[in-house]
């Protein structure tokens, strides 16, 4: 590698490692920076994978309002919504308030969806890519807790629910000082989304660089791409078949791209 080439991946790497850190830094701002008692759309809890945020908007497939929660408690039985479409599928809530033991909700307000009225779906059906997010209102701070923990759900014939058995703990929600139950009455909700992959890939012609050193950089074509990186992946790697990158003399490449915008107020 010449003195040149050196320079521009130096730059690269450089230019890479401060846009990443300046987005993390960014994000952190926006996520973690202030609390809700500063009137922050936002706050952040993540525990075990499971992510619990405060936001303003409401549930877009359903919300639930019980009237009596003390009743619904002391019957030790799981509280089941009316049915509801989301995503072109029908659904109930289903609400341990006492939690699910066979869950690992002892302690906790379990809940989850379920999906209903699937007779009507062809033989062997399977529903993917469900992203699921479920609520628990608080009437004190007017938002709705939302808990979630990233991942992709799958129904099918066998796994018809979908939840948590650890959505909040007892101690939190009926503790009246933080507002989740007013008046013996509270509300849950639930999103449902399914995330459609990406109909039309696109095939790009690259020029790979073979360097002495059985490093591998791709660069497009075209000029002007902005950043990328030098070394993606040793040619040791890449020609071994055990490993699986080349299939028929092919190989796809895919990138994941953040967007963090600024956008500064100044006073007149």
């Amino acid at each position: 590698m010449d003195s040149q080439q050196r320079s521009l991946c130096f730059i690269s790497l450089a230019f890479l490692f401060i846009t990443c850190s300046s987005a993390e830094f960014l994000i952190q701002q926006v996520t973690q920076g202030r609390g809700t008692e500063n009137n922050s759309s936002y706050s952040l809890d993540a525990n075990l994978g499971v992510t619990r945020v405060l936001r303003d908007e409401r549930p877009s497939s359903k919300i639930v309002t019980i009237a009596g929660y003390s009743v619904i408690k002391g019957r030790g039985e799981p509280y089941e919504s009316s049915v509801f479409e989301a995503a072109g599928y029908k659904w109930r809530i289903v609400l341990y308030v006492v939690g699910n033991a066979n869950d690992g909700g002892a302690g906790y307000i379990s809940l989850y969806v379920r999906i209903e009225e699937t007779e009507s779906l062809p033989f062997g059906w399977e529903l993917n890519n469900v992203d699921l997010k479920l609520f628990v209102h608080n009437p004190k701070l007017n938002k709705y807790l939302t808990v979630t923990d990233g991942a992709l759900k799958r129904f099918n014939g066998v796994k018809k629910e979908s939840g948590f058995g650890q959505l909040i703990a007892l101690s939190t929600f009926e503790n009246t000082n933080e507002g989740y139950i007013v008046q013996d009455t509270c509300s849950f909700g639930a999103e449902i989304l399914i995330v459609k992959p990406a109909e039309i890939n696109s095939t790009i012609l690259l020029i790979f660089s073979l360097e002495t050193d059985t490093a591998a950089a791709w660069y497009p074509i075209r000029s002007g791409y902005g950043v990328g990186v030098n070394n993606i992946i040793l040619l040791a790697d890449l020609n071994d078949a055990s490993k699986g990158y080349l299939v028929n003399d092919a190989i796809i490449f895919e990138a994941e791209m953040v967007k963090v915008s600024v956008t500064n107020i100044v006073s007149v």
